[in-house]
């Protein structure tokens, strides 16, 4: 018998694998048990795909079962801001970073799940009170050299958008050189952050407009195949930020079709906070 635990987190080529050992070993005396969390796992994917109403049924569900899963709850936190339920949200995160203080310290998933998601509200909602705490958390964890690689993805992006967040340029030069040299980038997709995106934001932040441009079209490209729908409409709305800056011949008029996209997709998944945004832009652009 083959017991394998927490499923949840297996990366595609390891899923494969496991798909092929099932199908080779067929009349085999061997019994494949394969655990992993039902709500988190689903959750997850429900966020990807842009059903963040879906995602947070998800999350409510499975804390239900789990009243002290601070995934969940980190996660659900994210949710409410990302819905306009900025309540919610503060409360969430609250009974969340409380749970993470009183936990084992060291390069875990919650240890790594929390200063990203404080990061990620930080920078989409601008709701930044702990923001020195997820920073130091992520630094001492990258430290570490019992860190996953995984993990050294979440953190290095929580470390990306705290200095996006703060408009450091040298830090945003540093963490955008940390973020590309790591290999199989994109588990942090499943979290709401698309690492080229997040590669933009760093090559913006650190005033290299055109390199910004080339991860921008990659995040794009990748959110549209993939049908990754709520980071389409954030992408679509800081590429349009970066054209306007930029200014070039033509800019404009794209950023303005960019934002007219991240409308409809906000629109259509309930994203209020984000709705604004791209509508107090396109007002700025058509005058």
């Amino acid at each position: 018998m083959l017991v394998l635990d927490d499923l949840h987190w297996a990366d595609q080529p390891s899923l494969a694998l496991l798909q092929f050992v099932a199908r080779e070993l067929v009349g085999a005396r061997l019994l494949i048990i394969g655990t992993y969390r039902a709500y988190f796992g689903n959750e997850l994917i429900a966020r990807a795909r842009g059903d963040l109403e879906g995602a947070r049924a998800f999350c409510e569900r499975g804390l239900v079962i789990s009243p002290r899963e601070i995934r969940l709850l980190f996660d659900l936190a994210m949710l409410d801001y990302e819905l306009g339920e900025s309540d919610r949200g503060e409360l969430h995160l609250s009974g969340a970073v409380e749970l993470m203080q009183s936990s084992n310290p060291g390069p875990t998933m919650e240890s790594s799940f929390a200063p990203y998601a404080i990061a990620y509200i930080a920078r989409t909602e601008g709701v930044a009170g702990q923001l020195e705490m997820a920073k130091e958390i992520a630094e001492t964890n990258l430290r570490s050299p019992m860190i996953t690689p995984l993990l050294a993805e979440i953190n290095q992006v929580c470390l990306s958008l705290i200095a996006v967040y703060q408009e450091d340029r040298n830090a945003a030069s540093v963490q955008h050189d940390a973020l590309a040299s790591l290999t199989n980038r994109g588990v942090t997709a499943l979290f709401g952050s698309q690492p080229d995106h997040v590669l933009g934001l760093l090559a913006r932040t650190a005033g290299e407009l055109d390199q910004a441009i080339g991860h921008f079209e990659d995040a794009l490209s990748i959110s549209r195949s993939r049908g990754y729908l709520s980071m389409l409409a954030w992408t679509c709305c800081d590429y349009a930020d970066m054209l306007k800056e930029r200014d070039n011949e033509g800019d404009r008029a794209k950023a303005i079709n960019l934002l007219d996209e991240s409308l409809a997709i906000s629109s259509e998944l309930g994203m209020r906070p984000l709705m604004e945004r791209v509508l107090s832009r396109r007002e700025i652009l058509k005058a």
